[in-house]
């Protein structure tokens, strides 16, 4: 017929001669071949390796860790009412293992004396020197205790004066108390001859360092104790102070 197309059959195509295909691998459903392939493969592995490492720095923070005095100041201090109390210095260390970019800003510290029946509390109150004038313990004041910050890969050091403060005791949280006679708004302020009387029937001192940072919800707390001997009552009797080695406990 005229009209009739003829259907041309192509002929079947053959492998070409020669070296076989080159090695492939796949990597995220992506076929790698040649070498150019080999090497964009590795900038992406290597920006997403980046991402991965930044992304959990920014989530990790940072890493503070605060170390106890290895001296302690113990001694009494004359208010202007007359009235002397016991109180605590002690040079603390703050160090910050974070990475880049992640500073730690100390927001307050605490210290717990426990000593026979005592338990108080003592607050930070100012940055201060510490010298001898004599057998005399002069604690200068530089000024007032406030936040500071402790930049990452850093460590600072504080010389710190504590001193008791009034606690909240109203009729409120007396009448919750297991006791009432506890819920009294100035038992932190132990005078010398109490410290003293408790002191000589002890046989070690244990401060707790308990420390508040910005943005942290928990406080981080150091321990150590000191020695009780002799020497501890009688020199802080007849000097109204007594520096001795605090040996810390769970320390890093």
């Amino acid at each position: 017929m005229p009209n009739e197309k003829k259907t041309v059959t192509p002929p079947a195509l053959k492998a070409p001669k020669g070296d076989p295909p080159v090695n492939w691998i796949s990597l995220f459903g992506f076929v790698i071949v040649t070498k150019a392939d080999m090497l964009a493969a590795a900038a992406f592995l290597l920006s997403i390796s980046t991402i991965v490492i930044q992304v959990t720095t920014w989530f990790t923070g940072s890493k503070p860790t605060v170390y106890a005095p290895d001296t302690v100041y113990v001694f009494f201090d004359q208010y202007a009412n007359n009235k002397i109390v016991m109180r605590l210095a002690g040079q603390l260390s703050f160090v910050n293992t974070g990475p880049v970019g992640h500073d730690a800003i100390v927001r307050d510290v605490i210290v717990n004396v426990k000593v026979g029946k005592l338990d108080l509390d003592q607050r930070w109150l100012s940055f201060a020197s510490v010298s001898r004038d004599e057998n005399r313990l002069v604690v200068t004041p530089r000024e007032m205790a406030h936040p500071f910050p402790v930049s990452s890969g850093s460590a600072v050091s504080q010389m710190i004066s504590f001193s008791p403060v009034e606690d909240v005791c109203s009729a409120e949280i007396a009448a919750k108390s297991p006791d009432p006679k506890n819920c009294v708004a100035d038992r932190g302020f132990v005078s010398d001859t109490d410290f003293l009387e408790t002191a000589s029937k002890a046989k070690e001192l244990t401060l707790t360092f308990s420390v508040r940072y910005v943005g942290k919800k928990e406080r981080q707390d150091i321990i150590c104790k000191m020695p009780i001997g002799e020497a501890f009552v009688q020199y802080l009797a007849e000097n109204s102070w007594f520096s001795s080695r605090c040996f810390a406990k769970d320390s890093e």
